[in-house]
């Protein structure tokens, strides 16, 4: 057995990561594209869609895979078990999306990662006392 020569041995280039990505990210219009107003990008790929309370519209992005292709597109499974490739644009704050249909969606990164859509959209956007865990009523509920 002859040994593998060096570029043989150095790993590959590493893609683009998703350090830019991961964390939570709240939609900057709310208007009635199935797409989630709450969108949460976990380091081990998973991602988690959230629509805001009342709305009309179920998501195309509830929960699913993303996977990184490059710098300015990702890959992420739909609602529908269908994988779709959005044009992207990340920075430390912003996050723009475009679907293959051409919509746009902007986002910008959840300063206060306690804080979730459904308290965005109340009237006082601060944390009660009727979250899960600090609201003795619904002890031992189950959560995602």
């Amino acid at each position: 057995m002859t040994e593998k020569s060096e570029p043989a041995k150095r790993k590959p280039a590493k893609p683009p990561g998703d350090e830019d990505l991961v964390g939570t990210w709240f939609r900057e219009e709310r208007d009635d594209a199935p797409y989630p107003d709450e969108l949460t990008f976990e380091a081990d790929g998973i991602y988690h869609g959230k629509m805001a309370p009342g709305s009309r519209t179920a998501s195309k992005l509830d929960v699913g895979v993303f996977d990184r292709i490059d710098e300015k597109s990702i890959r992420m499974s739909t609602a529908t078990d269908r994988d779709e490739t959005f044009s992207l644009d990340a920075s430390a704050d912003r996050l723009n999306l475009t679907d293959e249909d051409g919509t746009k969606l902007a986002y910008t990164r959840n300063p206060d990662a306690a804080r979730t859509v459904e308290e965005r959209s109340s009237d006082g956007g601060a944390a009660g006392d009727d979250e899960i865990g600090t609201d003795p009523t619904r002890e031992g509920e189950w959560t995602p």
